[in-house]
């Protein structure tokens, strides 16, 4: 047996010899590649400096006129915020005397007129008439504004879902 075995071990290794392994040719073609991959990319960072050369008094002038539009906007940029903001201190304390009655308001979700006649409801002790119509409108809403925050915070949906439970004819 020994000597069967010694007949054949020369044969075994000189076949390994002959084949080289998996690895040892990957490494060879990937040396061949990035040898032959060497002259592409030297031209390519030729290309892209003489590009970017080129480029650069385009990006100055867009530049110069991304300033000068700012300049000249910037009057209705602060009109506009001006505007923008005005409702807030319209509205504050109406705001906060429905915040003290446990309503927090979304100006997406309910009309800025409706405000004033709800805080009034509220300041003359006419709490339940207040809350009522409040119930109703966010009631009407539940669905959409449900949709709106499951869709903004997929993985809450199953905490949206058991806020916005369905199981009693009156939600709130």
């Amino acid at each position: 047996m020994r000597a069967e075995l010694d007949g054949k071990v020369p044969l075994l290794q000189s076949v390994a010899v002959l084949e080289p392994s998996a690895l040892d040719v990957a490494v060879k073609v990937r040396h061949r590649l990035l040898e032959n991959l060497e002259p592409f990319r030297a031209r390519s960072l030729e290309i892209h400096r003489k590009l970017f050369e080129e480029m650069r008094s385009f990006l100055t002038k867009s530049l110069q006129l991304q300033r000068r539009l700012f300049e000249e906007t910037e009057p209705l940029r602060a009109a506009f915020l001006r505007n923008a903001t005005r409702g807030r201190q319209t509205y504050s304390h109406q705001l906060k005397t429905l915040a003290q009655n446990g309503w927090f308001i979304s100006v997406w979700n309910t009309p800025l007129a409706w405000l004033n006649p709800l805080a009034t409801l509220f300041n003359m002790g006419l709490k339940e008439g207040a809350n009522r119509r409040l119930r109703a409108h966010f009631n009407q809403q539940a669905d959409r504004i449900e949709a709106g925050l499951a869709k903004a915070y997929p993985k809450r949906r199953v905490i949206f879902e058991k806020g916005f439970s369905r199981s009693s004819t009156s939600r709130l």
